[in-house]
């Protein structure tokens, strides 16, 4: 029975120890990552956040460089060449490097591409970020789910479906309108359709 108790002690204050006593991983946070993120050298470690996969994926400096780092689920820490996940977070920093203030609007669209408005230069500027990470200004209008749903509405559709984006940035679903079922769509200019 004691042996039981001090083992039970023990695992309560190790947490590695209770770990393999019980079989079940403890829950990584955030907080786990950059503390891992720093003891593997890393320091000013910024836009930590988890992906998909359950990896927390972040960036610092090490050596001297900027880097692109990731915990596994395991808590094993590495540099990744390129960026594995682009979070909202992530595309947030990209656009502020980029030199954005005032970003509204963002919205993850096909591809893992963000979109964005923003003041760049005391002037507005449509942004997005790539899936490697990567800020520019772009020409083209990004229409947010939301606001495509919302003008869809104005339309006159009742009934909307799901809304989807295709590759040309336009979001397309169906709707009751006119009482019959259609197929709408709105441009990433605004456009509005019905067939």
């Amino acid at each position: 029975m004691r042996i039981f108790v001090a083992a039970l002690l023990l695992g309560a204050a190790v947490p590695s120890l209770a770990f393999a006593q019980t079989g079940t991983a403890p829950s990584l946070t955030a907080s786990h990552a950059r503390a891992a993120m720093t003891d593997f050298g890393c320091s000013a470690v910024h836009s930590v956040a988890i992906a998909p996969d359950g990896a927390y994926h972040g960036t610092c400096t090490k050596g001297g460089s900027t880097v692109n780092v990731k915990m596994d689920k395991d808590g094993k820490v590495s540099q990744t060449t390129g960026v594995q996940h682009v979070t909202e977070g992530r595309a947030r920093y990209a656009m502020t490097e980029f030199g954005c203030s005032n970003i509204s609007s963002l919205d993850n669209g096909p591809g893992g591409i963000w979109h964005a408005q923003c003041t760049k230069g005391g002037a507005p500027v449509q942004v997005m970020v790539d899936e490697k990470g990567v800020a520019s200004a772009t020409k083209v209008k990004h229409i947010t789910e939301p606001a495509a749903r919302s003008m869809l509405i104005d339309y006159g559709c009742n009934n909307l479906s799901a809304l989807s984006m295709g590759g040309d940035g336009a979001w397309y679903g169906q709707c009751t309108k006119g009482g019959s079922t259609k197929n709408v769509s709105v441009s990433s200019s605004g456009q509005l359709a019905a067939k």
